[in-house]
């Protein structure tokens, strides 16, 4: 195996595409930006940024390469050998590096196998996911349906709009968005009202030093742990929460929560 045009002496600022060839992304290995360079991108090119490797087909298979390089155990090494001034932003996993890593190198019989049952598992969760997304708008349209609603068209925040003066209800772009997209309730089976008008909103307390876990240790929820539709218990961290205020920031069984901004 070999970097596609690492032996090149003069810079060249952009390289072309190798059909089959397993391409990373030199700043972003670390979060397993690998991938196969499929046929039909061989007209595009890209930087010295982004490495390409050759297998030999004789030995080991393009798509055997891409499932080792982003596995766990070597994503955690790639993030081990990847340098630069500033974490995250500037860590680069250079080539020679990832030409100095040991594989395990079945028989190619063997590495077709394992691809097959790796391309048949992401055949099943793509199916299961559309399943899942048919599912999700036949509960919505049902939902409506029971509210005497229609189910709208797919609404997506327009990146310009534009409304006459008379009819603008209020100075907020914010506000004018919403409005565009919004269900339009007014035609349904039940009175409406405002969720101001029959809802409250707590807010918890923000983690700073001073209430860092010490005599009173609160298991808290944070932004990562809320997800849609449900709650990742995992990983679990705690704050300082005194007896008198716990009271008034504990989570209550059945309260709508959700992330600010989202």
């Amino acid at each position: 195996m070999k970097p596609f045009g690492a032996m090149e002496l003069a810079p060249v600022a952009c390289r072309p595409l190798y059909p089959g060839a397993l391409i990373y992304n030199r700043l972003f290995a670390w979060k397993a930006s690998f991938a196969v360079v499929p046929a039909d991108l061989s007209d595009c090119h890209v930087s010295n940024e982004f490495p390409q490797f050759i297998p030999d087909a004789s030995k080991m298979l393009a798509e055997y390469l891409y499932l080792w390089s982003v596995s766990k155990q070597t994503i955690k090494a790639v993030n081990a050998a990847s340098t630069g001034s500033a974490a995250v932003s500037r860590n680069r996993f250079r080539e020679e590096f990832f030409l100095n890593f040991v594989i395990p190198l079945p028989p190619l019989p063997v590495q077709r196998k394992i691809v097959a049952a790796w391309e048949a598992a992401r055949k099943f969760a793509a199916e299961t996911a559309a399943k899942i997304e048919r599912l999700e708008r036949d509960i919505e349209a049902r939902f409506l349906a029971d509210l005497g609603l229609k189910a709208p068209q797919q609404a997506t925040l327009p990146r310009v709009f534009a409304v006459w003066w008379s009819e603008l209800e209020r100075w907020s772009v914010m506000f004018n968005q919403l409005a565009s997209v919004a269900i339009d309730i007014s035609g349904g089976t039940f009175p409406v009202a405002n969720l101001g008008d029959v809802s409250t909103v707590s807010y918890g307390i923000q983690k700073c030093p001073a209430n860092r876990p010490d005599q009173h240790p609160r298991p808290y929820l944070r932004v990562a742990n809320v997800q849609r539709g449900a709650l990742d218990l995992r990983e679990i961290k705690y704050i300082d929460v005194p007896d008198k205020e716990f009271a008034g920031l504990r989570l209550e069984a059945g309260r709508l929560g959700g992330m600010r901004g989202q």
